[in-house]
């Protein structure tokens, strides 16, 4: 929590120089953040999956799957076949430069959203 409190007010004191509304939303998220954390309780996975999950629901199924790491190592995606929407969360980038880690398979990355495609 102290950490997360100083870089708040480290971004605090850049927008107040800046005045730049992307810190200004920065700022709003993470404050929330900082409020919410004393209410949150760890909850550990009753369901794990190596490659691929189907859920079965009264009106549709759902595919939880991965292709390994791509922008990182614990990268999934949700698949509802039926209407034929993925979910990819930090897969997939839209208008933005992606980013990058130290632990980010690009190869792997670009090899996933190929085969998404088809």
């Amino acid at each position: 929590m102290s950490g997360l409190k100083n870089y708040i007010r480290t971004l605090e004191t850049e927008f107040q120089e800046t005045n730049d509304e992307k810190v200004e939303v920065q700022i709003s998220l993470l404050k929330e953040i900082k409020r919410s954390l004393p209410t949150l309780r760890l909850t550990l996975p009753t369901v794990t999956f190596q490659n691929m999950y189907t859920f079965e629901g009264s009106k549709r199924s759902a595919t939880l799957m991965t292709k390994g790491g791509g922008h990182s190592p614990c990268d999934s995606f949700l698949y509802l076949p039926n209407d034929k929407v993925i979910f990819m969360g930090d897969l997939l980038f839209v208008k933005s430069h992606p980013s990058i880690f130290e632990d980010s398979d690009v190869d792997n990355w670009i090899q996933t959203l190929q085969e998404l495609i088809m």
